[in-house]
């Protein structure tokens, strides 16, 4: 089971002990996460950056980024580009796409 907040947490017990696996910086936190439905142990997370203030907000900034795991979630590899949503075609694992949080969306390539 995983858990997406500012950290990325899974956990092996049934939710008794919790472990961070994926950490980027105190203003990224995770935005999405999904599964490819072929390979449960294959996840992907998208981790946004965002700092908002009463007078705006500052969206999307380095921290941002799509995360890929092979392993079920205990570890975790950067890939290009940024991602607020992902998603993973049931047909065609190969088929992954990102978007960003006006939901346009792109291809998602190692």
């Amino acid at each position: 089971m995983l858990a997406c907040a500012l950290s990325f947490f899974r956990t092996a017990d049934g939710g008794k002990t919790w472990e961070k696996v994926l950490f980027v910086d105190e203003n990224t936190g995770c935005s999405d996460m999904g599964m490819d439905p072929n390979n449960p142990r294959i996840l992907y997370a998208g981790m946004w950056q965002i700092e908002i203030h009463t007078w705006g907000r500052t969206s999307g900034g380095a921290g941002s980024g799509l995360f890929k795991s092979t392993d079920g979630g205990i570890t975790w590899n950067a890939w290009r580009g940024m991602a607020y949503h992902v998603r993973v075609a049931k047909k065609d694992s190969n088929r992954r796409v990102r978007g960003d949080q006006n939901r346009r969306w792109r291809p998602a390539t190692e």
